[in-house]
């Protein structure tokens, strides 16, 4: 995922690789540039088995197999976050106002593993045409969404819903660099987008929740009057997120910029030992969903 220039700057080097969410391994002692250290740092992908977890008063629930993604030690991004991933995609394009027929441009901070593209592909897939751009960090996880981009390209041949047996006009475009200054880019160039979906990775322990918000400034500026902005509303132990709610400075950074916020419950089946989805009683089995309209320009 991508991460925060401001935040960055203020860090050592160190202090990333202690990593803020709970890891799996990891390296010390190394030094250098924070965001250099970042975009070079091998990226390793984890797959673990289904399950099952108990919880102290004995009820349970299963869970599938999966895949992590680690960097630096760090739990990025886990595969039990799909049906977040799909309930964010599906409810801003439910709230984007636009002709069915319509190009919707989609722009995403942080591939991540994917999830979230390939909900977005999906839809402008359905819809015929359309753009979705994604900026990414660190360079092995780049190098993985060239390999995603290439899959998905291949298979625009036939799939379009609007015109059965005609390729869906799709434009994928990949930025490897920091979201803050390839957003900035953008924005000087004057780009646009319908949706903004903002899920990037939270280095300081103070900054969980409200990474993606630090960037409003400049993505304001190039989402459309009717366009819609989602981000990854949940902070690691805070009880309330699993009771789909936000914290009191996530809305404080969001009033300024838009006129609503809509909450709704994603459930999970959290891998237990995926611990950026823990709360006070265990693993999160919901989190919440924010869209944001109605921008004030």
């Amino acid at each position: 995922m991508s991460v925060n220039p401001e935040v960055l700057q203020q860090l050592t080097a160190q202090a990333i690789f202690n990593g803020n969410r709970n890891h799996d391994g990891g390296k010390d002692g190394e030094t250098g540039n924070p965001i250099e250290v970042w975009r070079n740092a091998k990226a390793e992908y984890i797959s673990y088995p289904k399950g099952r977890f108990y919880y102290g008063d004995g009820t349970f629930y299963d869970y599938d197999a999966g895949t992590r993604l680690i960097i630096m030690g760090n739990q990025v991004m886990d595969t039990c976050e799909t049906p977040w991933c799909s309930d964010t995609v599906s409810l801003a394009f439910d709230q984007l106002i636009r002709d069915r027929k319509a190009p919707v441009r989609v722009l995403e901070l942080g591939f991540g593993i994917g999830i979230t593209g390939n909900r977005v592909i999906q839809k402008l897939v359905g819809r015929g045409r359309g753009e979705y751009r994604v900026v990414e960090l660190n360079k092995d996880v780049y190098e993985r969404s060239e390999k995603w981009k290439e899959r998905w390209e291949k298979s625009f041949t036939g799939t379009s819903h609007e015109v059965p047996g005609t390729k869906p006009i799709i434009k994928i475009v990949l930025y490897n660099g920091e979201a803050g200054e390839v957003a900035k880019s953008l924005a000087e160039r004057r780009k646009k987008f319908d949706i903004i979906i903002s899920d990037t990775f939270p280095l300081r322990p103070e900054d969980r929740g409200i990474n993606d918000l630090l960037y409003l400034p400049t993505l304001s500026e190039m989402l459309l009057p009717d366009g819609i902005f989602a981000f990854y509303p949940n902070v690691p132990g805070a009880e309330i997120g699993s009771e789909g709610q936000m914290i009191a400075q996530q809305y404080e950074l969001l009033n300024p910029y838009f006129d609503e916020i809509m909450l709704r419950k994603s459930r999970l089946k959290t891998a237990p030992d995926y611990k950026y989805l823990w709360g006070k009683s265990g693993p999160l089995t919901m989190i919440p969903v924010a869209i944001c309209k109605g921008l004030k320009v």
